[in-house]
């Protein structure tokens, strides 16, 4: 496991995060127990992730609780987030926030959160949120009960980072957690600039999502975007979308198979997917979520591994440049 300083914050952290939301929700969703969920997180620890995201909403906080009951408090760092609403008006008072902070302390079974986000911010709840919401943060971290505060992005709404981009100037936030893949790196331009200038730690949202990980539904998503003109169809086999990176050995260390980048090995979509998240400048954790503990593996074998071939990364800048409108959901 390769780690990185988390901007500002000074915390030395794993480049791979584990996420207990998404799809699965370790599993629990799939309807898996919290044990069962609870083998995916201590595979995670043993395999070299320190750092755990959770949230209010996911209903995983109890397995963070318990994988406390086996790990040391200070080798993991703990996210966690609570949302004020998510199209307006603001849902909760900031006497109310604070007992969500409160709340999620008890639920963790912890004295202290690492990172707080305000959860899915909304563009238009910005100005509400830095009055009434960040002095409660604010106050929470002096207090002790909180590390670091953050805000993450509603990506799947919120495809040019407008939340950030209105949440950036005022420097508040410690880290942000944001959306960004193959099929939108509109954050190059909008926000990560600003994010490096200001040393403001980053968790990669949507590195995978169905849209990238469903072969039949890549296809398509290909075959929309060339008829939008988005892409240029000469850039791209609409057939067999990325097959210089699929069909391309990757040098490194690892075993041959689907996921890997082992000498001999291949590449595939997931695989390019998350190693061309983890090299974007300004982008410290890639935050990767699962069910099962073979998946785990592969996926953080791939955000460990050799970067791509600098041609690759170029040609895929190049091949989605005009996609601006999609998350990958």
């Amino acid at each position: 496991m390769h780690y990185t300083t988390l901007g500002r914050t000074n915390l030395n952290v794993s480049i791979a995060g584990l996420g207990g939301g998404g799809h699965s929700r370790l599993g629990l969703r799939l309807g898996r127990s919290l044990d069962d969920a609870l083998t995916v997180a201590k595979a995670a620890f043993d395999q070299g992730v320190n750092v755990f995201d959770t949230a209010q909403s996911y209903g995983t906080e109890p397995v963070i609780a318990k994988l406390l009951d086996t790990v040391p408090r200070d080798q993991i760092v703990i996210s966690t987030k609570a949302g004020i609403g998510w199209t307006g008006p603001i849902n909760c008072t900031a006497d109310e926030y604070a007992r969500t902070i409160d709340d999620r302390l008890t639920q963790l079974n912890t004295d202290y959160i690492d990172i707080m986000y305000i959860h899915g911010l909304h563009p238009d709840l910005v100005d509400d949120a830095m009055q009434t919401i960040v002095p409660v943060m604010q106050k929470a971290r002096d207090a002790g009960k909180v590390r670091f505060i953050g805000v993450t992005e509603m990506f799947e709404h919120d495809f040019k980072h407008q939340m950030l981009q209105r949440v950036l100037p005022h420097d508040c936030f410690d880290v942000v957690m944001l959306g960004f893949n193959i099929l939108n790196q509109t954050a190059r331009q909008t926000v990560l600039p600003m994010i490096q200038k200001q040393n403001v730690g980053t968790m990669c949202m949507f590195a995978i999502r169905q849209a990238l990980s469903d072969q039949a539904r890549f296809k398509q998503t290909i075959k929309q975007l060339i008829d939008e003109g988005r892409i240029d169809p000469a850039m791209i086999n609409a057939n067999n979308p990325l097959d210089f990176l699929i069909q391309t050995p990757m040098s490194g260390n690892g075993s041959e198979g689907e996921g890997t980048s082992g000498a001999g090995g291949h590449a595939d979509i997931v695989d390019a997917c998350y190693r061309f998240c983890r090299d974007e400048p300004g982008m410290d954790i890639v935050l990767t979520g699962t069910s099962n503990t073979a998946h785990l593996a592969a996926n953080l074998q791939s955000i460990n591994a050799p970067a791509l071939p600098r041609e690759h990364r170029q040609r895929l800048i190049d091949i989605f440049q005009k996609v601006d409108h999609l998350s990958g959901d």
